[in-house]
């Protein structure tokens, strides 16, 4: 068994009116036994102007592991304090897959 990384980014397009969820692979060189996601930075903006941010919500998590391919899931969200969802956000997150292989 051996630990091996890979880094994978996930993009996010304008969007507005709820979270944003967006899925990344990662490959390794052998079956993955157990794996984890840490989010190594992330990049968020409003599309149209500037905002008093309310709520920033940034998740990733092992969706699946399938032989040696894991996918995470990234959960986005920006909003600021209208109360509502409405103002268009993109961005991108950069994480860090990490998996014990056979």
């Amino acid at each position: 068994m051996a630990l091996q990384f890979r880094d994978v980014t996930v993009n996010f397009d304008p969007t507005s009116g709820g979270v944003q969820h967006e899925q990344a692979t990662a490959v390794f060189d052998s079956q993955v036994l157990n794996a984890t996601v840490a989010l190594k930075g992330f990049n968020v903006t409003f599309d149209n102007g500037d905002h008093h941010v309310l709520q920033e919500t940034i998740e990733a998590s092992v969706f699946a592991t399938n032989d040696n391919t894991v996918t995470v899931q990234v959960d986005f969200l920006l909003r600021d304090n209208s109360g509502n969802i409405d103002d268009p956000f993109s961005g991108s997150a950069a994480m860090l897959v990490l998996a014990e292989v056979a």
